[in-house]
């Protein structure tokens, strides 16, 4: 039901449901890190365990958002560079909003 048969449910098999080609699909590739251990119920070490460490590539609607934990929408190291510029400003504001509640 969480994949074929939930999306026959809602008259979307044709759209969704299934890996094909011309299908919409939103995956997750993980490479398992030492969180998911022991592995003795995946589905719950998934839900409550893993905090990112194991995705590995990342497809949202069939294009690639992440590959090999590189991210390809965006420039990563100039968003650093933006928040790290943004620092003194972010403090300026903290410590207004601080002072003046």
């Amino acid at each position: 039901m969480a994949t074929i048969g939930g999306a026959s449910a809602v008259l979307l098999d044709r759209i969704i449901g299934s890996i094909e080609a011309g299908k919409k699909a939103d995956l997750v590739i993980l490479n398992p890190s030492i969180s998911l251990c022991p592995m003795n119920d995946l589905v719950a070490e998934l839900a409550l365990c893993e905090h990112g460490d194991s995705v590995e590539t990342v497809l949202v609607d069939g294009r690639p958002i992440m590959m090999e934990k590189k991210i390809m929408v965006a420039d990563e190291q100039a968003v650093r560079e933006r928040l790290v510029s943004l620092q003194p400003r972010i403090a300026r504001a903290k410590s207004n909003v601080l002072q003046n509640p």
